[in-house]
């Protein structure tokens, strides 16, 4: 049978049914058993030649979309991926007093860690202290209670969630900010790769003033 052939002999199938295309099986054998119902010779006088047409029609329709059925079957079986929650939790009173250890150990002058950020010659460094820690994914967020300064701020953020939960220690974040208030700092692909192994994306979320 020629392409030309198989085309015109579906349109036929699909005509003999009342189709003009099929989407599901179950829409096929639906249509077929409404049809042979109601065409059976046993009911309302049906014609046994009308009959044979709509089976044959099935049979060649159950044929030629045998493949696209099945694709579509386990298509519909395969188990959806689950979304990806966003998951708090607070800082224990233990990690916050971690956190604000380690800013005690920096030494004041340090280079900072902003890809943009530049040293204000005099100007002393605000510290921070995270409340608590998002994470979706390899997403983190960490939430601070205390507003940006204008200048060098420095955040000491627990690290190591993606790669070990019972080594997490605390890692400082060194920036300029251009601005007082509210806000959120990214920290840059260099940084972040250093301080958050295996992190896509680290953001500090500071509160208003």
């Amino acid at each position: 049978m020629t392409p030309i052939e198989k085309a015109r002999e579906k349109t036929e199938a699909l005509h003999a049914l009342g189709l003009h295309s099929i989407t599901t099986f179950e829409e096929l054998r639906d249509t077929w058993r409404r049809i042979v119902f109601e065409a059976h010779p046993d009911r309302n006088n049906g014609n046994e030649a009308d009959l044979a047409e709509v089976n044959a029609a099935y049979d060649f329709l159950c044929q030629e979309y045998a493949d696209s059925f099945q694709k579509a079957r386990a298509r519909d079986a395969m188990p959806g991926r689950p979304a990806t929650r966003d998951r708090e939790v607070d800082l224990s009173p233990d990690l916050e007093a971690l956190c604000r250890a380690k800013l005690g150990e920096q030494v004041p002058g340090e280079p900072l860690d902003g890809a943009s950020a530049r040293p204000q010659t005099g100007a002393a460094s605000v510290d921070h202290v995270p409340s608590a820690m998002r994470r979706r994914g390899r997403q983190l967020s960490y939430i601070i209670p205390t507003p940006l300064e204008k200048g060098p701020n420095r955040v000491a953020l627990p690290a190591g969630e993606l790669v070990n939960r019972r080594k997490v220690e605390p890692k400082v974040f060194r920036f300029v900010s251009p601005r007082d208030g509210s806000g959120t700092v990214e920290v840059p692909d260099e940084a972040r790769a250093s301080i958050f192994p295996g992190a896509k994306s680290v953001r500090i979320h500071f509160a208003g003033a």
